[in-house]
């Protein structure tokens, strides 16, 4: 598959990039870190520089007292401005060997954190 620059890369120039300028897998991810809130996303596969569903990847939800534990109110908003943390999760899938694998942890619906497994190249 063709490398294309991603739709997170933005300047201060243009305006920042948006939700609706994700492909669907982006977007479905992001969605899906919202609406788990607190977790970590496991053995998610990256191929062609995109999040893939299939296999499913591992989804562990967890409960932090004092904190909202559902999912946030923004997950339904079609349209908004992706946070730094988005865009720079974006920027780890644009250069990431195709069938890495990830594990995203996910603090207050965003990713927080992220550990990745490259295939071997041998």
């Amino acid at each position: 598959m063709k490398d294309q620059p991603s739709v997170c890369h933005h300047s201060s120039s243009r305006s920042p990039a948006r939700k609706s300028n994700l492909s669907p897998e982006r977007k479905r991810l992001v969605e899906r870190m919202q609406e788990l809130n607190h977790g970590r996303i496991a053995e998610l596969v990256v191929r062609g520089h995109e999040p893939q569903w299939s296999p499913q990847p591992r989804v562990f939800r967890e409960v932090v007292i004092g904190k909202r534990s559902g999912p946030r109110p923004e997950r339904r908003q079609i349209n908004f401005a992706l946070k730094g943390h988005i865009t720079e999760l974006c920027e780890h899938f644009d250069t990431a060997p195709d069938g890495a694998r990830f594990t995203i942890v996910v603090q207050d619906g965003l990713p927080f954190k992220l550990s990745v497994e490259e295939p071997d190249r041998n």
